[in-house]
């Protein structure tokens, strides 16, 4: 049997929510990373170079525990654009807790839940002590900058960023797809994707006709292998090929023809 020392605190720790070191979907990783930020103040800018040192992660490290934030609901991306209108890079905020379940927390406010109606393209179907504590526990609001943007200063006051209910893009094409979509999770993250999309109606039909051949996979009827919609969108997965099964080699040392 394991023997526990606990180590007693008197000072120099953080309060934070214990919502993401439960969360099963998250990867000791993503874990780390998020802990990492919310231990930061409010208003507390990073850039992904920023954070490889003071984590000692190589950069692919930091952006692959980040897209896993984004899609478990921890984090909103959105594109900032600087004085004349160009592309400034992307800006995140980062939550405590899944922001598409934030109607349910009692520490979130005027949050609603929508009714999304279908539309054509788609077939209808523990208590922490007192010590000196990093930062509150609240729903924590940073930002990271992904890219080499120099810090700017903090801003004083709070944001309080709203879950969008809707995409900006075809937002009834939108809402057609995410009600045909089998996996319901991080829908703020494919609100994203769409908006980041922004696909034609040809596209969306021809997502619409792959998306229906994938549904009736035999690994998706068996729930198995169906990515967020999120990194469905992000990847292209429409695109990918239906392949029946390699046929048996005719002897054990063959070789495939292409070798």
């Amino acid at each position: 049997m394991a023997t526990i020392f606990r180590v007693e605190k008197s000072a120099n720790y953080t309060v934070m929510s214990n919502y993401h070191l439960d969360d099963a979907r998250l990867s000791l990783k993503a874990i780390g990373l998020l802990s990492k930020i919310l231990r930061m103040p409010d208003g507390w800018d990073y850039s992904i170079e920023g954070l490889s040192r003071i984590c000692r992660e190589g950069k692919a490290a930091i952006r692959s525990a980040i897209e896993e934030l984004e899609e478990a609901g921890y984090i909103v991306r959105r594109q900032t654009h600087g004085e004349g209108g160009q592309f400034a890079g992307n800006e995140y905020i980062v939550y405590e807790q899944p922001h598409f379940d934030a109607e349910k927390s009692p520490s979130c406010e005027n949050q609603t839940t929508v009714e999304e109606s279908p539309s054509c393209g788609f077939p209808s179907t523990e208590n922490p002590s007192s010590g000196n504590p990093s930062s509150e526990n609240r729903t924590q609001i940073n930002t990271i900058l992904a890219n080499t943007i120099p810090p700017k200063a903090p801003q004083g006051g709070r944001r309080r960023r709203e879950p969008k209910k809707a995409p900006d893009w075809e937002p009834e094409r939108f809402a057609a797809f995410w009600a045909y979509y089998p996996r319901g999770e991080s829908k703020q993250a494919a609100i994203a994707a769409w908006d980041k999309l922004r696909p034609s109606s040809e596209l969306i039909d021809e997502m619409a006709r792959a998306l229906k051949r994938q549904t009736q996979t035999e690994e998706w009827q068996r729930g198995v292998g169906i990515p967020y919609a999120s990194t469905w969108l992000n990847q292209r997965r429409w695109e990918d090929e239906q392949r029946a099964p390699n046929p048996p080699a005719d002897d054990e040392g063959s070789l495939p023809l292409w070798t």
